[in-house]
């Protein structure tokens, strides 16, 4: 492996023969900054000149396909999947940089992110490395570069630091054409990078969930339609964890296998974000026994979450015990010491369980928490036209909730609805026939039903502050 110092250069052709690896990197953040990685695609003039030039984790993918940001894997904190050989002409060289999102605004420093090295991974084999160790009160730094010399490409073990943020890298490096807009930004402002007019604190790189344009695009519409419903409700300062429970018996196979499992998560991110700012949903699967995952849903694993983490390490089958789960998930948060914070379960599954007394005396029991249990219905009967509209409950929840004359087949999730014995009303249902006729409007108030109203209760009786 070879070992570069500040300033050295050599040639990937020549001296390394690669042009497709990863780029990675190792540090300790032990006070927890919040770092952002980029790529500056830059044109022979040293210039950023097109917004679809900057690399980053809400541009993740450059247009040519030769740049790829992929997160953590192993042991290294971030990588970038490089291919030199499909960069377009007009681009002569990669700019690897770091910065601290706020750093200037929050007096953070690189001094305190320790053991900086950028690394050149090929086949899984580390080929290259160069640690930073110098820096002191910069808040950005280009690590390194990949630059075209003639023909060849070479890299250049960099290193500068800057005090002021990314600004300062922009201004020297952007093209007075360039207005780089983050389209997909959560918060109401844009975020706007400009050569002469951009301040360090505008920059804030929202933590967006990987995938397509097309879904991160949704997920912004959808992370502005929950703000404005709990807003609507009065709920918007209120924190929460979010917590999903899976069914994951045999007869899930379909909804698993068209996608379905795989929606839903993703639908309910935003609500998990509006409620939780690090946007992590705790998983929870049962069957006939009751399993916690250990690889939480995040924006970071979320387009193969359901494959990797259930489909490929559990099998689905067994029965269907509803208070299996919700015993463990009340006895965790009665041993945690973040207990005076609610939770929000969401709780899925497609067929009535076969421990009913059990799950009723669960529930009655889990009544003593600041737990709200939002059981969700998939699928069972297809409502019939003539029924929807006859529940004296107008809008979209006519949409969910049956006339008396018709079963939506979860008759038992119904009756958790509306059982007695319980300190507070700490359930609702809702009965989702299917996920892809639901409007993303119809979804987030059906969701939310009731959840206001059960805080105003807990909060009289003191289960929370």
């Amino acid at each position: 492996m070879k070992e570069l110092i500040k300033g050295q250069k050599i040639s990937l052709n020549k001296d390394l023969s690669l042009s497709d690896f990863v780029v990675a990197l190792k540090y300790e953040n032990n006070s927890n900054y919040d770092l952002d990685i980029s790529v500056m695609m830059l044109s022979e003039k040293g210039k950023l000149e097109e917004e679809d030039d900057f690399i980053f984790y809400n541009n993740p993918n450059s247009l040519d396909g030769s740049i790829k940001i992929t997160g953590s894997a192993n042991s290294f904190e971030n990588n970038i999947s490089v291919n030199t050989n499909k960069i377009q002409n007009n681009i002569s060289r990669l700019m690897f940089v770091m910065t601290i999102n706020d750093g200037d605004k929050l007096n953070q420093r690189l001094e305190n992110v320790k053991n900086i090295s950028i690394c050149l991974i090929n086949n899984g084999q580390q080929v290259l490395e160069y640690k930073i160790n110098d820096l002191v009160k910069e808040t950005a730094v280009i690590l390194m570069e990949i630059y075209k010399h003639n023909t060849e490409w070479k890299i250049q073990a960099t290193g500068n630091g800057f005090n002021s943020g990314l600004d300062a890298i922009l201004k020297n490096y952007g093209s007075d054409k360039v207005n780089i807009k983050d389209e997909t930004k959560l918060e109401s402002k844009s975020v706007i990078l400009e050569q002469k007019e951009v301040k360090p604190e505008e920059i804030k790189l929202e933590k967006i969930p990987k995938g397509s344009i097309d879904f991160v695009k949704k997920h912004k519409s959808r992370i502005d339609l929950v703000k404005k419903y709990v807003k609507d409700m009065g709920i918007e300062s209120q924190k929460s964890q979010v917590i999903v429970v899976m069914d994951i018996s045999a007869s899930m196979s379909s909804l698993f296998n068209k996608g379905i499992v795989q929606d839903t998560f993703d639908r309910v991110l935003p609500l998990a974000m509006q409620f939780d700012d690090d946007g992590v949903i705790d998983v929870w699967l049962f069957d006939s026994k009751s399993i916690r995952s250990k690889t939480p849903y995040t924006t970071e694993n979320r387009e193969d979450f359901v494959k990797k983490e259930i489909l490929q390490k559990h099998r689905l089958g067994g029965g269907t015990d509803y208070a299996k789960p919700i015993n463990a998930i009340v006895k965790e948060y009665k041993n945690s010491e973040n207990n005076n914070l609610p939770l929000f379960i969401l709780f899925f599954t497609d067929g009535n369980c076969f421990d009913k007394s059990e799950t009723e005396k669960a529930m009655i029991d889990a009544s003593d928490y600041p737990i709200f249990w939002k059981f969700i219905g998939m699928g069972g009967n297809k409502p019939k036209p003539k029924d929807i509209v006859t529940n004296e409950k107008k809008g979209f929840l006519s949409k969910f909730k049956p006339s008396f004359d018709f079963s939506t087949g979860f008759d038992f999730l119904e009756k958790l609805d509306n059982l007695s014995g319980r300190k507070v009303d700490n359930a609702n249902f809702l009965h989702i026939y299917n996920l892809d006729d639901i409007s993303d409007e119809d979804l987030y108030q059906g969701l939310l039903e009731e959840l206001p109203s059960w805080l105003i209760e807990i909060k009289k009786l003191n289960m929370i502050n």
